[in-house]
């Protein structure tokens, strides 16, 4: 299985690891992005401080990236997403 690189928040600490974990398995309606750059909102650190709760632990923080879209599994066009795609012509020699 192939693996990525993530920054995982433990239960109890708030520390956070940089681990390699797997790649999971593409559901219906998801895509893989390579995040090629990624924010801490406020949100991630009312995590990690406690404030909020998680679904799960470890937890996976940064929801707000760019990168590259690697796969994706029945994207509907129709449907409403959370993910906006911009497509940029790359510089040549670049």
């Amino acid at each position: 299985m192939k693996t990525m690189k993530a920054v995982l928040l433990y239960e109890n600490s708030n520390e956070l690891i940089l681990r390699e974990v797997n790649i999971p398995e593409l559901n219906d309606g998801e895509a893989l992005i390579k995040v090629k750059s990624c924010g801490i909102c406020h949100s991630d650190l009312n995590i990690i401080d406690g404030i909020i709760k998680p679904p799960k632990y470890p937890h996976i923080l940064g929801h707000e990236i760019a990168g590259i879209i690697e796969d994706y599994k029945h994207i509907n066009r129709e449907e409403k997403c959370l993910l906006k795609i911009y497509f940029k012509k790359p510089k040549e020699g670049f």
